[in-house]
């Protein structure tokens, strides 16, 4: 399951990833980005993978899910437990432990997300 929330200000999209996670749950992933990337353009990236019990997908799948753009950058945040696994497939994503570390990394202060429709 996931949800997706968006800061205008600082043009930060957060994916909030949990419980045990598929293959339906990767497509639907990417298409609901895919979708919003469209409309909205390019956007920094956040992937909170902190509530996740268990990955059934190879996590490379979940984690390139943002659409890179130059000047833009992808965060993952994982639990120690999928950190690693995070970072060995997050060639090009800043893996951190907290969203605070995330919103830090972005020079995010006082976001205001607001849930985006996945639809």
């Amino acid at each position: 399951m996931f949800t997706l929330a968006f800061d205008r200000r600082h043009r930060i999209l957060l994916t909030r990833v949990s419980g045990a996670v598929g293959s339906a749950d990767a497509s639907a992933l990417d298409g609901a980005i895919q979708r919003f990337t469209a409309h909205h353009g390019p956007v920094h990236g956040v992937v909170d993978f902190t509530a996740v019990s268990t990955v059934v997908v190879p996590i490379g799948r979940l984690v390139h899910q943002q659409t890179s753009a130059t000047g833009y950058k992808q965060i993952v945040v994982a639990s120690d437990r999928l950190a690693e696994l995070a970072r060995t497939a997050a060639r090009e994503s800043l893996v951190v432990s907290s969203m605070d570390e995330a919103l830090h990394q972005l020079g995010a202060v006082n976001p205001s997300f607001e849930p985006v429709d996945p639809l």
